[in-house]
């Protein structure tokens, strides 16, 4: 897929990913990626939509958020996947 619609119906161009659930060898980016409470996350890499899914970015990932949330595709790549979250 080349474009897609976001959430407000703008059409953007795709960045060429895919995911797989094959294990990747020494990943090492995994080790940036910071699991803290929600509280601890800085307000500027924490954000909300319109519909209400809280939009985290620069690593970090809420470990005490029971509710959907949205990562950008670069935490999905360093190894979020693999420690327990899923995707849907």
């Amino acid at each position: 897929m080349d474009w897609y619609l976001n959430p407000k119906r703008i059409p953007v161009q795709a960045a060429g990913h895919f995911f797989t659930n094959f294990p990747i060898k020494d990943r090492p980016a995994i080790k940036r990626l910071k699991f803290v409470p929600l509280n601890e996350i800085p307000d500027v890499y924490q954000q909300y939509d319109d519909s209400g899914t809280l939009l985290v970015d620069n690593s970090y990932i809420p470990n005490d958020y029971n509710k959907p949330f949205a990562v950008s595709t670069r935490q999905i790549l360093n190894g979020v996947l693999e420690c327990g979250y899923e995707i849907f």
